[in-house]
């Protein structure tokens, strides 16, 4: 999600890989974010994680970027939603927010804070686990 020039690092990793050797990634993608109740959070992920300089939709784009680079590709999406935490709500403290998404973010983190519990409330973003090996 961190790396400036997806391509570029694709490249030198099928470079100095060894024949038969694998690339091995775990990288998620905020756009594919499933919440319940909608709580706005998605928007404010993907909007934050950008504006720090991430891409919030690299887990999607990877397995195209390793076939670009001439690698055999296994891709699984991780299927583990998780129940609600005010715990993993705080994460986007972390984050480059504006005054609106924090109070939006604070909002959201009480309301599942305060609220019933269990799988009433969760928050889902999914992983590309992704094998890409060198031929």
């Amino acid at each position: 999600m961190w790396i400036p020039d997806l391509q570029a690092a694709i490249f030198e990793a099928a470079r100095v890989l060894q024949a038969e050797g694998a690339l091995v990634a775990i990288e998620p993608d905020y756009g594919g974010m499933m919440e319940h109740p909608d709580l706005g959070l998605r928007g404010i992920w993907i909007d934050a994680l950008t504006r720090a300089g991430a891409d919030p939709h690299m887990g999607r784009k990877l397995p195209a970027a390793c076939e670009k680079a001439r690698m055999a590709v296994w891709v699984e999406l991780s299927h583990l939603p998780q129940q609600a935490t005010a715990q993993a709500v705080s994460l986007l403290e972390d984050l480059p927010l504006t005054a609106d998404q924090r109070r939006t973010t604070r909002i959201a983190a009480n309301r599942i804070a305060d609220g019933p519990g269990g799988w009433s409330q969760f928050l889902h973003v999914p992983y590309f686990l992704i094998v890409a090996t060198k031929g």
